[in-house]
């Protein structure tokens, strides 16, 4: 019994080994991705890296490429290119490259990803496979995260935080929007009522400052040295300056001036 068992255990071993070593050798390929996980702030910008497919074999193969979605955010788009682009719904590769023994292909497979305007979270397996023998694949994922910042808008003078595309406008903090939101103001410069937007106009409306811009100041009554002589109405009857009524302003040179102080 004891010289029959002996046999048995090395027997068993040596089918173990040749057990492990078959399996070992039966993964011929290898893909490491440049990076695995890919995140932005920006939801309209496409997000792409290469992956690495490597033969480990001692003879070439010809291999293709299959896509995994694990998760995947509602209304994104995705879609990989091996020699060839391949359509977001195709989650195999449509054509085959043939990478020669102990050599690896870096830069025909690529993977995309466009958010379309939505934040979150896809994962997405790739496999690439032995076109003559399917089992003999390698995989890797990769992560694909879009991460909306919190943007501060200015409303009406006040802000209001929201989730937006920061190229569409806003402040990344509520201290910067706070520092450059304010309601318009209006100001009369050469007789024209301009908008200023940092609060220092003498007007808060524009009504406010056209009823003003265009009023004259009767103060301005003596230009290059001239003495007003009278005032008179359209009819050439001296009155009082009077808001609203058009007025004729006669001076010691013979020129005149034609005014209305608007109120």
């Amino acid at each position: 019994m004891k010289h029959e068992f002996i046999p048995f255990i090395k027997f068993s071993c040596a089918l173990i080994f040749m057990l492990i070593t078959n399996t070992l050798c039966s993964q011929s390929l290898e893909i490491i991705p440049y990076n695995t996980s890919l995140e932005s702030e920006y939801a309209s910008s496409e997000l792409s890296t290469n992956i690495s497919v490597i033969n480990l074999s001692d003879s070439a193969l010809n291999v293709k490429i299959k896509r995994n979605v694990i998760t995947e955010v509602t209304g994104s788009e995705n879609y990989f290119c091996w020699n060839y682009c391949n359509l977001p719904s195709a989650d195999v590769s449509s054509s085959s490259i043939v990478i020669n023994a102990l050599e690896s292909n870096d830069n025909s497979l690529s993977v995309h990803y466009s958010p379309n305007g939505i934040e979150g979270e896809t994962i997405i397996q790739y496999c690439a496979f032995d076109l003559e023998n399917q089992q003999d694949s390698a995989c890797t994922f990769v992560y694909f995260n879009v991460d909306l910042p919190l943007v501060w808008l200015c409303v009406e003078g006040s802000c209001v935080d929201t989730l937006l595309y920061r190229s569409g406008g806003g402040f990344s903090t509520l201290e910067e929007c706070q520092a450059n939101c304010f309601l318009p103001t209006y100001e009369c410069l050469d007789n024209q009522c301009v908008v200023v937007n940092d609060a220092s106009g003498s007007y808060n409306s524009m009504d406010d400052c056209q009823s003003m811009c265009l009023t004259t100041s009767i103060n301005e009554q003596t230009v290059d040295n001239k003495r007003l002589l009278k005032i008179t109405n359209s009819i050439g009857r001296e009155i009082r300056p009077t808001p609203n009524v058009f007025m004729i302003e006669i001076y010691d040179d013979g020129s005149v001036r034609k005014k209305l102080i608007i109120e």
